[in-house]
């Protein structure tokens, strides 16, 4: 005979990094009852993790905050340059008084640079995969995987792992493992946006 829990998946109307105080609100309520008690928060400078770690209201979480190679650098259309990854000062003692460790390096799913060829395709089809299901599902993913990596989470070990408007809870592995038998799970999703505005735009068409 089959058994099953009913469990609830929060919507967002709309993609967006300020749905993230809200998401937070939910993964503190999911965590309250549950017995996972790894937490990793995708982070471009590590404000949100330590956003993360102020409002959980469970005690013995093991916080992991996991961001872009420091030294990686972003321009936008007007030319302006920012650089990602955990770099402040003020930020990186406030998170090593937090005790949230910190993982910060290449990303499993980007593009390795293959000259002549520039493009890497399994990687960019697993990440465009992941993005069927919201913008920032493929970044938890990434995020949970190189808190494995790195050895913050064990092999095997369950985790909640956030980015902006998406919370899911993962069975980690190393990337290498990913597909594996005994490699990543994605257990369960416990908030996304529902209306992927941003990350697969609709293109109004209006009929003449």
């Amino acid at each position: 005979m089959s058994s099953f829990k009913k469990k609830y998946i929060y919507y967002f109307e709309y993609e967006g990094k300020e749905n993230f105080g809200e998401t937070i609100k939910i993964v503190n309520e999911f965590i309250k009852s549950s017995n996972v008690s790894n937490i990793i928060v995708f982070t471009v400078n590590g404000e949100s993790a330590l956003q993360a770690f102020q409002a959980i209201t469970k005690d013995g979480i093991h916080f992991v905050a996991v961001s872009y190679p420091p030294s990686k650098e972003v321009e936008d259309d007007r030319g302006n340059v920012t650089r990602l990854g955990i770099t402040d000062k003020k930020i990186l003692a406030e998170l090593k008084k937090a005790n949230i460790q910190i993982a910060q390096g290449s990303m499993p799913f980007r593009e390795i640079l293959l000259f002549p060829l520039p493009i890497q395709e399994r990687t960019i089809a697993i990440k465009s995969t992941l993005k069927l299901f919201g913008g920032a599902l493929d970044l938890c993913v990434e995020a949970a995987l190189m808190a494995c990596d790195q050895g913050y989470v064990d092999e095997g070990e369950k985790a909640v792992s956030v980015c902006g408007d998406t919370a899911i809870v993962a069975t980690v592995s190393r990337s290498e493992l990913m597909f594996s038998p005994i490699g990543f799970e994605i257990n369960e999703i416990i908030c996304k946006p529902g209306n992927l505005n941003l990350s697969r735009p609709r293109s109004s068409i209006s009929e003449e």
